[in-house]
């Protein structure tokens, strides 16, 4: 059966061989783009999306160790906003949900790499838990904890919504008061100005797009996969997802053209 250990093993060994072929045709694409990856959990679980806080550290110090650049989203919009292109090897680091590990695990790495992050939290499920597509509830990071994360020169937080509902099952106002709610809670507890938003599950349409230009948010970011350049919509970034079983070629792919090619062949197979 495809779902047989044995299968899935060849899946895996299928997939890198492929990202490593991608990767080489990638060296041939435009260099002028930045790579706008999505964590989710960092730490011990057995989820999908969870990174091995191991393999979280290892990939940091690639980045480091290989001379990418890891720019702040909000230099990158700014650049984008001025008609700039990202230099060759930009990264830019998000992470979505703001669970606790966020805070013990994730920034203790970005402080000692001196990387920054975007961390996107759901206001509605502060201290408390957030469902996942396993159905395995996950522990959401308390205001104290937001307001020591964001404490740290390493990380920005800014609003994933109220309740994590996808905005494309809401009408048009619930989506708004989604959007403004989170936002000013946020603002109030953290006294800054949020500026970016990230869709729940990357679930967005025209209706939504524009209800995040209308708030003032100067840019939002989505799950499609791809690459962040001049030609890009500012409020609908591509993101670039990295969870527990990326291996080594596939997270290089993941910083270049390789993941997009790979998301538009899964469309076609």
């Amino acid at each position: 059966m495809w779902g047989s250990p044995h299968n899935s093993i060849m899946k895996h060994i299928l997939k890198t061989i492929l990202y490593i072929c991608l990767n080489a045709v990638s060296a041939c694409l435009p260099k002028e783009r930045a790579a706008i990856l999505l964590y989710h959990d960092v730490g011990g679980s057995d989820l999908y999306l969870t990174v091995p806080s191991k393999k979280f550290e290892a990939q940091m110090k690639y980045l480091k160790e290989g001379g990418y650049s890891i720019m702040s989203l909000s230099t990158l919009v700014a650049l984008l906003r001025e008609g700039q292109s990202p230099q060759p090897k930009t990264v830019v680091l998000t992470f979505d949900d703001a669970y606790t590990s966020h805070l013990s695990v994730v920034l203790p790495i970005l402080e000692k790499y001196g990387f920054q992050g975007t961390f996107f939290v759901a206001t509605g499920s502060m201290g408390s838990t957030l469902n996942n597509s396993e159905n395995k509830p996950q522990t959401i990071l308390n205001a104290d904890a937001l307001q020591k994360l964001e404490a740290s020169p390493c990380a920005d937080i800014q609003p994933h919504s109220l309740s994590h509902r996808e905005f494309t099952t809401l009408g048009r106002e619930e989506v708004r008061k989604e959007i403004e709610e989170s936002r000013a809670l946020l603002e109030v507890l953290l006294n800054k100005k949020c500026t970016f938003f990230a869709y729940p599950r990357g679930a967005q349409d025209a209706v939504s797009r524009n209800v995040v230009r209308e708030a003032g948010f100067v840019a939002a970011v989505s799950v499609m996969e791809g690459m962040a350049g001049l030609s890009s919509d500012l409020y609908v970034l591509p993101r670039n997802t990295i969870h527990g079983h990326v291996s080594h070629a596939e997270f290089k792919g993941k910083l270049t053209h390789s993941s997009g090619i790979m998301s538009r062949l899964r469309a076609f197979v």
